[in-house]
């Protein structure tokens, strides 16, 4: 996940400038809260957290977004910030530990999955949730095993 984050900044950094990746030696290595989830590497955390997280769901992992099962499911922010805003449409992967990387380097960070309960819900990548979270910066991480799942989350948004 941090070589993702490194990878996603620097090519962003070409629209972005102020955008810098963190290295590994402004972070300290954490364990993850799960330790389910120490297969998937090492964990780097800010040596002083700046970044204030949100982690929205209930008991039964639903996420609710204007009433409806949306996976609006991590908002943060970096007070008196001037970096751009990112709106990031994400499926496990980028739940587990991408997320945390990227808000790093965003005034604010609208994280939605893109799985719902029933597969994949194109109805979360529209017009209006543009709209409604007026970001500079849109990210669709899907890990490449799911590559096919892009062809009805794009063809929705295209076509509206």
């Amino acid at each position: 996940a941090f070589v993702a984050y490194t990878t996603i900044i620097n090519v962003l950094k070409n629209s972005y400038p102020e955008l810098i990746p963190y290295q590994i030696a402004e972070m300290n290595l954490a364990m993850p809260s799960d330790p389910r989830l120490s297969i998937l590497g090492p964990y780097f955390v800010p040596k002083d957290p700046f970044v204030q997280t949100l982690h929205l769901g209930d008991d039964n992992g639903l996420y609710q977004f204007a009433g409806v099962d949306y996976g609006y499911n991590q908002f943060s922010s970096i007070p008196d910030s001037n970096l751009p805003p990112l709106l990031m449409f994400h499926d496990s992967f980028g739940a587990f530990f991408l997320n945390d990387y990227l808000s790093m380097n965003f005034a604010e960070s609208h994280f939605v999955h893109i799985f719902g309960q029933n597969g994949i819900s194109p109805y979360f990548l529209s017009k209006e949730s543009i709209q409604q979270f007026k970001p500079d910066v849109i990210i669709i991480e899907v890990v490449e095993r799911d590559l096919e799942y892009l062809v009805p989350l794009l063809g929705n948004f295209i076509f509206q």
